[in-house]
């Protein structure tokens, strides 16, 4: 993400899933991101957090050799909104159910006790341990 081989003002759209907390310079990718992002282009972003939840999973996010970049929401947040316009961000916990939660029981939907256990488990996090938290942010470049 240090330097992206596209000219300036390429992209309407860039998605970035599970990318910024592995980049050392987190600042820079994200000015790569708004270089090549058309104005008023939007900016799709994932990323796990240092916001967590108990004392396991902190000790596991600091053992995580491939996370070198450790930000709060909040940070991540401050950092995107000196160059994007921020429109929405959601913060959410993954489970350790959810891997295996989601493929058995999106087909279990139709059963109305599993479709809120899962929403009271994804909302509140009070049936499962959170693993980590992450933050999806929809942001946009401004038009200059």
């Amino acid at each position: 993400v240090q330097k992206l081989n596209f000219s300036d003002n390429f992209f309407d759209y860039i998605v970035c899933f599970d990318l910024l907390e592995h980049v050392s310079d987190r600042k820079h990718a994200l000015n790569e991101f708004a270089r090549i992002l058309k104005p008023k282009g939007l900016l799709i972003l994932e990323a796990e957090t240092a916001d967590r939840f108990g004392s396991k999973a902190k000790e596991s996010y600091t053992k995580n050799q491939t996370i070198i970049s450790r930000f709060t929401t909040d940070q991540l947040l401050q950092e995107i909104s000196f160059i994007f316009k921020v429109h929405k961000y959601y913060t959410f916990g993954f489970f350790r159910s959810f891997w295996i939660g989601d493929k058995i029981l999106s087909k279990l939907y139709k059963f109305p006790i599993i479709g809120f256990l899962k929403i009271i488990e994804t909302q509140f996090g009070i049936l499962f341990k959170p693993k980590s938290v992450n933050v999806f942010i929809i942001a946009e470049k401004p038009k200059h």
